[in-house]
């Protein structure tokens, strides 16, 4: 699915409404507002574009398993996440991978406390 990205420069007073359409929290979309420009919207469009089919299939045959432990989050909710894709990621790299049930693309905006919890739990499983 593409999306064309509303900057502050092309429509000013609705590009926070976009962003909050995209799942971004009210409060953070206008934050936000201010940052986003044409440099940065087609950047990250570029990114996600490229990414499918699944960019990391190689990683590791080409890389060998990483000797460092690895977590691999994904937010079940996501418009653009393709789950058993990181699913396939994480296991060629030997990580761990998480779901997140009820999150999104923007899922360390949408649930800051259980995001922080995954990660200082896997952290902590380090020690």
């Amino acid at each position: 699915m593409e999306h064309a990205l509303t900057t502050p420069a092309d429509h000013p007073e609705s590009t926070a409404t976009a962003l909050r359409g995209w799942g971004v929290p009210a409060e953070h979309a206008l934050a936000m507002n201010g940052r986003l420009d044409r440099t940065m919207c087609d950047a990250i469009l570029s990114l996600y574009r490229s990414a499918t089919p699944n960019v990391f299939a190689d990683w590791g045959a080409t890389t060998g398993t990483p000797k460092s432990p690895g977590l691999v989050l994904i937010p079940e909710q996501d418009h653009v996440e393709i789950a058993e894709l990181s699913e396939q990621t994480a296991e060629l790299l030997g990580a761990r991978h998480v779901g997140l049930p009820d999150l999104g693309h923007w899922w360390m905006l949408q649930d800051p406390e259980h995001s922080a919890w995954e990660l200082t739990t896997f952290w902590d499983s380090l020690r």
